[in-house]
C-alpha cells in the first residue's frame, strides 16, 4: 500500500526513482549516459521532489520503499519563470555541460502538455527487482481515484513503448508522439477521468 511522503523522505524516494530510472532514453541522453548515472539522478530526484512538495505536488513511496512517484496537482504544472534560482542552479549542476539541450528538451515537453486543468505524473518508477509486481499501479492508484473524484484528467509522457503499454492498460490513450532532444520518442497520454 502506497503513502504520502513527506521531506524526510525524499532521500529514500530519489534513491528509488533513480535506480527505476537508470535506463531511462531521455533522462541518460541528457546526462550523456555517465557511469555515475545512479548518482546523478538520485540528485535530480531529490531536486524534483523537494519542488513537488514544496508546493506543486506529492510524493508518494511503496511501503516497502521500492517505489516511488511524484504529482503535480492541477494548476501546479511548472513554468521555467516559476521556478526556484536555487532549483535551476542544481539542475544546471547536474547536467553539467548538457544543461541547454535539458532546458531545450524541457521546453519541447512542455510545448506538449494540455491545457486543461489535470494531476501530472513527471515521474513513477519501481527499482527493478520489484518491476512487474503491480506497485508502478498502486503506488498511482490514489491519485487517481482523487483525479476520478474531482473529475479531472491526468497526463504523463511515456519515454518508451513498453511503459507506455503499461500506462494504457491504466486507462491513458496515447497521443501524437513527439521526438525530444533529436533522438528520444515521447509519448505523451491522457486519463479521463472514471
Amino acid at each position: 500500500m502506497p503513502r504520502r511522503a513527506g521531506a524526510e523522505d525524499i532521500s529514500t524516494a530519489a534513491g528509488l526513482l533513480a535506480r527505476a530510472f537508470a535506463a531511462d532514453p531521455l533522462l541518460t541522453m541528457l546526462l550523456g549516459h555517465r557511469r555515475n548515472i545512479v548518482a546523478q539522478l538520485t540528485r535530480y530526484f531529490e531536486v524534483e521532489a523537494a519542488l513537488a512538495l514544496g508546493g506543486r505536488g506529492e510524493l508518494w513511496l511503496d511501503d516497502d520503499r521500492l517505489g516511488a512517484a511524484i504529482w503535480h496537482r492541477p494548476g501546479a504544472w511548472p513554468d521555467a519563470a516559476r521556478t526556484p534560482v536555487r532549483a535551476v542552479i542544481a539542475f544546471a549542476r547536474i547536467f553539467s555541460r548538457r544543461f541547454l539541450e535539458a532546458s531545450k528538451a524541457a521546453t519541447a515537453l512542455a510545448r506538449l502538455h494540455p491545457l486543461e486543468p489535470h494531476w501530472y505524473l513527471p515521474f513513477v518508477g519501481v527499482v527493478p527487482e520489484a518491476a512487474g509486481a503491480g506497485r508502478g499501479s498502486a503506488l498511482l492508484a490514489p491519485v487517481l481515484q482523487h483525479s476520478d473524484e474531482q473529475r479531472t484528467g491526468s497526463y504523463l509522457e511515456a519515454t518508451s513503448a513498453d511503459s507506455a503499454h503499461l500506462f494504457q492498460r491504466l486507462g491513458y490513450v496515447p497521443r501524437d508522439e513527439a521526438v525530444v532532444a533529436k533522438r528520444v520518442v515521447v509519448r505523451p497520454m491522457w486519463r479521463e477521468p472514471k
